[in-house]
């Protein structure tokens, strides 16, 4: 190596040593501004940790309300689906096939589901704003102000069976399968018509169990309990009334069909004198 070189080399070393190397001059330990904000940042989590576990201990009842209006939301938008789109499609082929779909054959099948479907609108408009309120108090008084509108599920219950024994008949046409099938394909349902249509029948006999769940976890001896015992003993009166009047309609049904049993009786009898 020539003194040239090792001159240059020399002049190197010494740049480098004047330099403060970057990444050597990264502090070790934080400074106080860090030791402040990591502090801070215990201090949420712990006020978060609480806050949850408070909030878990003081409303066991609040994942049944939560289950309630996210059900509820769910429901509401399926017989929505079926009022806006099943029944149009109906009348559209009442035209295309009137010698298969009769001018009453939607009221048949969908009976007053769009009147449910209306007080539904307003009913999960007052039920939604109750999740955020946390209040048992206005779940109980709602469901007390709106208990005799639920009686509107009588028609329905009673002729359900009516309709699902005419949709059965129905779909057996190939045309009118297809047409149904179309429009369960638009709405991306995963099941048929018929289990839609059943929907109703389940829902109104789940409210009352749903309010049972909650008056477990309510508080003994207050206003919130009193008022949620209320308005199941509402809800269970209504869907027992329902029940009798279903269980009313199908026996009234089941003796309709004995009868034109019975009144074909004596014309077998003739045909089999006859034939022997």
């Amino acid at each position: 190596m020539t003194d040239v070189h090792r001159s240059k080399l020399s002049n190197q070393d010494s740049v480098f040593k004047d330099k403060e190397d970057p990444i050597c001059s990264i502090p070790l330990t934080p400074n106080e501004d860090e030791v402040d904000m990591y502090a801070l940042y215990a201090e949420i989590d712990k006020i978060r940790n609480e806050f949850q576990e408070n909030f878990t201990t003081k409303h066991p009842w609040y994942p049944i309300l939560e289950e309630l209006v996210r059900t509820e939301e769910q429901y509401f938008n399926d017989i929505d689906s079926i009022v806006e789109n099943y029944i149009p499609d109906f009348e559209s082929m009442q035209s295309k096939f009137p010698d298969v779909i009769s001018p009453e054959t939607p009221n048949i099948i969908f009976i007053n589901l769009q009147a449910i479907r209306d007080f539904h609108k307003r009913f999960y408009r007052s039920l939604k704003p109750i999740l955020s309120q946390e209040s048992l108090i206005r779940v109980g008084k709602l469901f007390q102000d709106e208990a005799d509108n639920f009686k509107i599920y009588s028609e329905y219950c009673s002729n359900h069976s009516n309709s699902v024994e005419l949709l059965v008949k129905l779909t057996k046409n190939g045309e009118v399968n297809a047409s149904l099938r179309l429009v369960q394909n638009k709405l991306k349902h995963p099941l048929n018509l018929s289990t839609y249509l059943l929907k109703p029948v389940q829902r109104v006999l789940k409210y009352k169990l749903l309010l049972e769940s909650m008056i477990k976890h309510a508080k003994q001896d207050s206003d919130e309990k009193a008022l949620l015992q209320s308005a199941a003993e509402r809800m269970d009166s209504i869907t027992k009334e329902i029940n009798e009047l279903k269980a009313m309609s199908e026996n009234k049904q089941m003796l309709e069909e004995v009868h034109v049993g019975l009144d074909l009786t004596p014309v077998l009898v003739c045909l089999f004198v006859c034939l022997f």
